[in-house]
């Protein structure tokens, strides 16, 4: 395992990646799930403007087996029924796993920590199989 903290350049998102560097998986896959789910939140946001997550987005999960198996899952931290997660955090989440995993050439399944402002905002995982709670690989 490895860790990997990034921050998002002019935002206030930080993420804490673990590495697991004995599942590999598809670099492709990879990207293209990242691809996907960034181009699913921005297709929200131009349709309905900026929000918190609604509850058939939480978690918001994204599959993907077109070249090779890819499953990415992030879930929000609820208070008081309410997400702490807004669809343009999530597009920021995106952007910063596409710079820190793709671009860096660091396919693996990953689990990680989403921070908004220093707070803790959510929890997620990639992986080449089916994930089933929030941060779990």
């Amino acid at each position: 395992m490895r860790l990997i903290q990034y921050s998002l350049p002019h935002t206030n998102i930080d993420l804490d990646i673990l590495l697991f560097l004995e599942d590999p998986l598809s670099r492709p896959a990879l990207g293209r799930t990242i691809h996907q789910a960034i181009s699913r939140a921005q297709a929200r946001i131009d349709r309905l403007g900026d929000d918190w997550l609604s509850g058939s987005d939480d978690p918001f999960y994204v599959t993907n087996t077109v070249s090779g198996k890819c499953f990415l899952r992030i879930d929000s931290r609820r208070e008081s029924g309410r997400s702490r997660v807004t669809y343009k955090t999530l597009v920021g989440v995106f952007l910063g796993l596409w710079n820190a995993l793709y671009m860096e050439r660091q396919a693996w399944a990953v689990s990680l920590r989403v921070m908004v402002a220093g707070v803790v905002a959510g929890h997620g995982a990639i992986a080449d199989h089916e994930l089933n709670g929030p941060g779990i690989v």
